[in-house]
């Protein structure tokens, strides 16, 4: 939802004025959160496809399939909800981007799977991703911190019987602008068509392209 609005900033000029703003910022965080209550929803009604066509629910027709169907997508806006005021909260008291971290908290907390699998060859593993992990963090340190710095010369000139200027400066500019949001962008597009196709019941002997494509 942040994504989408960043670019509609953009897109729209209204949005670009109101991100100008004194209290600009708290406004489009308020569009924020319609907006990803608005996404949540969306995919909360998908997945809630993707359980009734796996046959995992008990109750799909009649009142009891519409009431299970109502619950579950409410149980998904909710808990997106609360996902999203958590991140604020880790925002609020300053510890950092808090949807950044709990996306990370997320990540490590799958590692586990490796030593729950049961597979002695997973021990291993288990050290070397805390390795690269560490070495990814400093990577993106190092380019978040980057900067191309620009030779800025100042022309000589006099005033009464003093010479003023002749300095030399530079203009830093950094090497990622952007941050994180370009990653973030990527992965989201590119997860797209796995999430629709999880969605959707494809045969893939009557549509083995489509099938491939989604899947992949």
């Amino acid at each position: 939802a942040s994504i989408i609005v960043q670019l509609l900033t953009v897109a729209i000029p209204s949005l670009e004025n109101l991100a100008k703003e004194a209290d600009g910022q708290q406004k489009l965080q308020q569009i924020n959160r319609y907006a990803g209550a608005v996404i949540a929803l969306i995919m909360g009604i998908g997945y809630y496809f993707v359980i009734r066509n796996m046959n995992a629910l008990e109750y799909r027709d009649g009142a009891a399939g519409i009431f299970a169907a109502v619950v579950i997508i409410a149980t998904f806006v909710a808990g997106a909800q609360l996902i999203t005021w958590c991140g604020e909260q880790i925002d609020d008291k300053g510890i950092g981007n808090g949807v950044s971290l709990l996306i990370f908290a997320s990540i490590v907390s799958n590692w586990s799977s490796l030593y729950t699998s049961g597979k002695p060859q997973y021990y291993f593993f288990l050290p070397l991703l805390v390795v690269l992990a560490l070495v990814a963090v400093v990577f993106v340190i190092i380019m978040t911190n980057a900067e191309r710095r620009i030779n800025i010369q100042y022309a000589k000139r006099v005033v009464g019987r003093k010479q003023m200027g002749g300095q030399n400066s530079y203009l830093p500019l950094k090497l990622n602008m952007s941050g994180v949001m370009p990653i973030i962008f990527a992965s989201a597009m590119v997860s797209i068509p796995g999430t629709i196709g999880s969605f959707l019941q494809i045969d893939p002997e009557a549509h083995p392209v489509w099938y491939t494509f989604f899947r992949t």
